[in-house]
């Protein structure tokens, strides 16, 4: 299955600088249909 997911383009530029290393989501019912195998 494919998940498509937003980020925000402030975090997206500050994970792809290197000045920000992780983003957190919350484990809401969208993410918990995430499967091990599945395209994000």
């Amino acid at each position: 299955m494919i998940h498509y997911m937003n980020l925000a383009d402030d975090p997206f530029e500050q994970i792809a600088s290197g000045n920000k290393t992780i983003e957190l989501r919350l484990y809401d019912e969208k993410r918990q249909k995430i499967k091990v195998n599945d395209f994000i």
